[in-house]
């Protein structure tokens, strides 16, 4: 496998990481306008900084715990994963993508301004710390945990399951939109 290592100080912009191909940006590293191609993987370690990541199908992006991640586009068929306590913020869904973001232990992950767009599912996400999360028509989420001014807003066509409404969380349903087995402690 081919692997670049982004490190402290450096900035990497309009990269694309093809089939076998790993971008690792480690603490200190950033890289911008990166294209994930298939069979390629984009990894940004604790300290490292994503902007404008496009995912696309057959790709993966990873972001650890303590990283961070802005703008990410995943396109159909591609994966972006966010790890308990990284940072994903206005990451976009397209039809077909996926996000998958493991539920926080110890911490919260921050998902500001994400979409869930049509056809779309997450699962077992946690939005916290003023956080925002949204879901349009045919998105789901499902399982997420609102808490601390953690907010998702359903539209008109979305659908929120087994939310679970924490500590100043809030799930704000639109007209049109679906709330089920919502639990509010």
């Amino acid at each position: 496998m081919w692997k670049t290592y982004v490190g402290s100080g450096h900035i990497v912009s309009g990269a694309v990481v093809s089939a076998a191909e790993l971008l690792d940006i480690l603490s200190g590293g950033s890289a911008s306008n990166t294209v994930v191609a298939s069979g390629g993987t984009a990894q940004v370690q604790s300290g490292g900084v994503a902007n404008a990541t496009s995912v696309s199908g057959g790709g993966y992006a990873k972001v650890i715990a303590g990283g961070s991640a802005s703008g990410t586009v995943v396109s159909s068929g591609g994966l972006l994963f966010v790890d308990s306590g990284a940072s994903a913020a206005a990451t976009t869904v397209d039809a077909g993508g996926a996000e998958l973001v493991l539920a926080a232990s110890g911490g919260t992950n921050t998902l500001a301004a994400t979409t869930v767009g049509a056809g779309q599912t997450i699962p077992a996400l946690t939005i916290g710390f003023a956080s925002a999360l949204e879901v349009t028509s045919g998105g789901r989420i499902n399982g997420a945990t609102l808490s601390n001014g953690g907010f998702a807003l359903v539209s008109s066509g979305g659908i929120a399951s087994a939310t679970v409404v924490d500590n100043g969380g809030r799930n704000i349903i639109l007209s049109g939109g679906i709330a089920s087995g919502s639990v509010v402690s």
